[in-house]
């Protein structure tokens, strides 16, 4: 199928479907899903940890393919959605009580499936194996490893449980699914999973190393990012499940399939305990997507959430496959909210609240989707700078600062309207040079091979902005001084440490401004540096600009401490609504932070609002044919709210409810810059049944784009046909 063309869809099979469903009742479920605009889906079960419901595979596999033989009477294709190994196994009370709410939450509950409560810490035996034989080994005691999830994991180096599994999921092939995703695949033990005896084996036969043994030998080895054996070990993990789901793939093959591969992940960018390998495995995935989790609200964690789509956009435009995002809205101004963000972050959206399903308010969107496919379709970003996400420095650096720096410098461009992309640790220099200025947030590891694809870059005339101390580790964990590291780059002036002191940042590009940057800590100075120094702090130069060949290098040693918006959970899986207290309201000092630091790039950008609302967020990308320019506007008036309140799912998004109207205003103002030049730009939305032509003038030899008041209440898209290409 084509991929940009899927519109995804969940199907959810929970007791009544695994209990009561005649075909007839699949058949009208599968109808109403196709009638909505939906074309493929993904399942979702109460029988989610699959393991578990051991007994009833028979009964499961009934239903999947009943579910199969219903979608693809109506033109649906099924990927089948479970987890590959973990069971639940309570233990105590607490454990049952989080047991029977995850199954609530699901449409199920223990006392639906008979024996299930009496036999669920049983011994289960596959393939003449018994699977406690499969499980995972907690490095620290050598027993079996716990999961988050109240229960046990498995191992996938273990060749029986990879030999049980594949047979399995050969049953599931057999009920004529179309895709599989083995959901989490990943090592437990609070990250010290897994030493079982074949993780052992294999380590030493992939390394050359041992692996120490449990107590006193396990306590001095892990954690000790200096020790390139436990790097190593580090890596061994990722590469274990990276080979699993390869293996999954191998498997399908061979038994003449070819399966679709849609896979997601929910953070990529922190310190991921347990060893997943999305991104090293992102070849095999026909579209890459985030999950944006059940249990955060909507209303407070989109900002946090539109830094995980830079990273999902970016590896799926590397593999030439759709991003997406998954959000669990539950009523029309949340999934309105959450469809105008994804179409807004470059992507495709897929929805669901846990258990049930939302096709009967998807079909006005799809449907506007379908009209409009042009501009929803591979829309290719527009950005003049990027922000380099590393797996080494995110996986294999102790106490790391580099993913939660990402977080800060993203979503102050994204609320600043400053286009932003990503770029990875191995990307050629042909990639970097897209951008005028890339960042690069605490590198602290970096091996030689890249440093020298940054230089190369920036002597071909881009910019770099450094904060900490970039390469002064090598992949293996082994240090490099500052010196030596600075030389790498090109870099002349090499920082002092000095006593940690309570700073103000005071920027001075040059360029006409200045501005003032609070709460900052001066750990490195430079000396004899004051026709370099830009930024300055307590009569100390904190910060250079160094010209390096064509190009230039901002350096900031001592770190940037800049402020964002977290996620915010509130457990969903209750009886009963949690509601918490909204975080601090952060935006107006993040938007002033980030026009002070990214001056140098205000004549790069492509599009800019010269007058309008403070709370629009504008995002810009080009068709994928080139042709046409596309400007996102999602109106974010008081959905973050300014003053703490408490706040739970059930609050609306309050410019995305039925009946907002949008504050008039005197004249908004989008000017065209970097010869986007235009010849015609209409501005549509699903609030409208007409496109409306936008009045368009040439200020200073640039388009600029007057949008009338009233045009829209909560989001459009202005679609211009471009004349000529960008000079970019």
């Amino acid at each position: 199928m084509n991929k940009w063309e899927a519109k995804f869809g969940f199907f959810w099979y929970n007791d009544d479907e695994l209990f009561k469903f005649s075909q007839e009742d699949f058949d009208e479920k599968a109808k109403k899903i196709a009638d909505s605009g939906i074309n493929i889906v993904m399942t979702f079960s109460c029988t989610h940890f699959r393991w578990t419901f051991h007994r009833y595979w028979d009964r499961i596999l009934r239903c999947l393919e009943m579910t199969v033989k219903a979608c693809h009477k109506h033109g649906i294709k099924v990927v089948e959605h479970h987890s590959s190994h973990l069971t639940f196994n309570p233990q105590n009370q607490e454990h049952w009580d989080y047991t029977e709410r995850i199954l609530h939450a699901r449409g199920s509950s223990l006392a639906s499936w008979e024996g299930l409560a009496e036999t669920i810490n049983d011994e289960i035996v596959e393939n003449g194996k018994p699977a406690s034989s499969f499980r995972q080994v907690d490095g620290r005691t050598g027993e079996y490893a716990w999961s988050n999830y109240n229960g046990y994991c498995m191992c996938f180096n273990n060749p029986d449980y990879r030999e049980a599994y594949f047979k399995y999921l050969e049953r599931v092939y057999q009920t004529g699914v179309d895709g599989i995703m083995t959901d989490d695949v990943q090592y437990f033990a609070q990250g010290h999973a897994c030493a079982c005896k074949h993780c052992q084996r294999l380590f030493k036969e992939d390394t050359g190393y041992e692996l120490p043994g449990p107590g006193k030998e396990w306590e001095a080895f892990y954690g000790d990012y200096n020790n390139p054996v436990y790097i190593a070990w580090e890596r061994f993990r990722r590469k274990s499940t990276e080979r699993f789901q390869r293996g999954v793939n191998k498997h399908f093959k061979s038994l003449g399939l070819d399966l679709l591969r849609p896979n997601y992940v929910s953070a990529a960018l922190n310190h991921n305990p347990t060893g997943y390998c999305f991104d090293m495995a992102a070849d095999l995935w026909d579209w890459i997507f985030q999950e944006n989790c059940f249990s955060t609200i909507i209303r407070v964690s989109w900002p946090s959430w539109y830094v995980e789509s830079l990273h999902r956009y970016a590896l799926a435009q590397r593999n030439h496959v759709p991003s997406m995002s998954l959000f669990y809205p539950d009523r029309e101004d949340s999934y309105y909210f959450v469809w105008a963000l994804a179409g807004s972050w470059g992507q495709m959206l897929t929805v669901t609240p846990e258990g049930y399903d939302l096709s009967s308010i998807e079909k006005k969107y799809r449907t506007f989707e379908k009209k409009y496919n042009h501009v929803y379709t591979d829309q290719q970003k527009i950005a003049p700078v990027a922000i380099m996400f590393s797996l080494d420095n995110a996986y294999y650096v102790k106490a790391q600062k580099h993913t939660g720096e990402i977080y800060t410098w993203a979503q102050g461009m994204y609320l600043s309207n400053i286009p932003v992309d990503m770029v990875f640790d191995q990307d050629p220099v042909e990639k970097l040079n897209e951008y005028s200025m890339i960042i690069l947030p605490s590198l602290v590891m970096l091996d030689e091979n890249q440093i020298t694809r940054l230089r190369t870059y920036v002597e071909q005339g881009g910019r770099l902005f450094i904060t900490g101390l970039p390469g002064i580790k090598s992949s293996d964990g082994r240090s490099r001084s500052i010196d030596v590291a600075a030389g790498l780059f090109g870099i002349k002036h090499i920082p002092e440490k000095i006593s940690l002191i309570d700073s103000e940042f005071e920027f001075d590009y040059s360029l006409g401004n200045s501005g003032k940057i609070t709460g900052q800590l001066t750990e490195y100075c430079f000396k004899n540096a004051t026709d370099v120094g830009f930024v300055k702090a307590d009569n100390h130069i904190t910060g250079i600009c160094e010209h390096v060949g064509k190009g230039c290098i901002y350096w900031i040693p001592s770190g940037l401490r800049l402020v964002s918006q977290s996620a915010m959970n509130a457990d969903r899986f209750q009886k009963t609504e949690v509601r918490k207290k909204s975080p601090d309201y952060k935006f107006d000092e993040m938007k002033r932070v980030m026009n002070i630091v990214m001056e140098p790039i205000d004549k790069d950008l492509p599009v800019t609002l010269e007058k309008g609302p403070d709370d629009w967020v504008i995002t810009a990308f080009q068709s994928s044919n080139r042709k046409q320019l596309i400007i996102h506007i999602v109106n974010t008036d008081n959905v973050y709210p300014k003053d703490p309140v408490d706040i739970g799912h059930s609050d609306l998004i309050p410019s995305f409810v039925s009946g907002y109207k949008a504050d008039d205003y005197d004249k908004a103002v989008l000017k065209l810059h970097n010869g986007l030049n235009i010849s015609k730009a209409v501005l549509i939305s699903p609030e409208n049944q007409n496109e409306i032509e936008i009045p368009m003038v040439i200020q200073d030899g640039s388009s600029a784009l007057n949008i009338p008041s009233g045009s829209f209440n909560s989001y459009a898209a202005i679609v211009c046909d471009i004349k000529n290409e960008s000079k970019e």
